[in-house]
């Protein structure tokens, strides 16, 4: 198991360890443990995916993180309004934002530039995806069409990511069309 084998169970094993204590009080241990993959995992995932090539003992590149974020801003503003044209219900509330999921998007977008430029880590990559999704149905916060939706919609984004100059942020890397900021002192 590589490094990042190693750094997904330790992620599914740092969110799965309050379970026994939340559980104590006869609650459900499977609704905890996809409200721990849902938030924990999916925050360690994604900070994984942005700067694990910068992390002691990996290559340094500065283009698998950019295109890893651009790819996150796209599929984030896709996601975003996909949610404001479908006005899907939640299964779990009135609200009606459900399609396409959020969570599935954001961790596909980058487990797709991550499984590009770290072809052995992509099994890795994608099933720590696939588990975020997952847990989203657990919840009962989407259902599967929303989940899939989602992972359409982050592969997507990954894949023009790297197919293209990215979108977003393209001035950093390229010169292709993009939007830049700066900071003035």
């Amino acid at each position: 198991m590589g490094r990042v084998g190693r750094l997904v169970c330790l992620a599914l094993l740092m969110g799965g360890g309050s379970v026994p204590l939340a559980a104590q009080d006869g609650d459900n241990i499977g609704h905890e443990i996809f409200e721990n993959v849902s938030a924990h995992f999916h925050t360690v995932f994604l900070v994984a995916g942005l700067t694990l090539d910068h992390w002691p003992g990996r290559q340094g590149r500065w283009d698998t993180s950019l295109r890893a974020a651009d790819a996150l801003l796209v599929g984030t503003a896709a996601t975003i309004a996909l949610k404001a044209i479908t006005l899907s219900p939640r299964p779990d509330t009135s609200t009606r934002n459900s399609f396409p999921s959020g969570h599935t998007s954001s961790a596909f977008a980058v487990a797709t530039v991550q499984a590009a430029y770290h072809p052995d880590e992509a099994v890795y990559w994608y099933t720590g995806a696939a588990l975020i999704g997952a847990s989203r149905v657990g919840l009962g916060r989407h259902r599967w069409a929303d989940v899939i939706g989602g992972a359409a919609v982050g592969f997507l984004a990954g894949r023009w990511s790297l197919q293209s100059d990215g979108l977003l942020l393209a001035p950093l890397w390229g010169s292709g069309p993009g939007i830049a900021a700066a900071i003035r002192f």
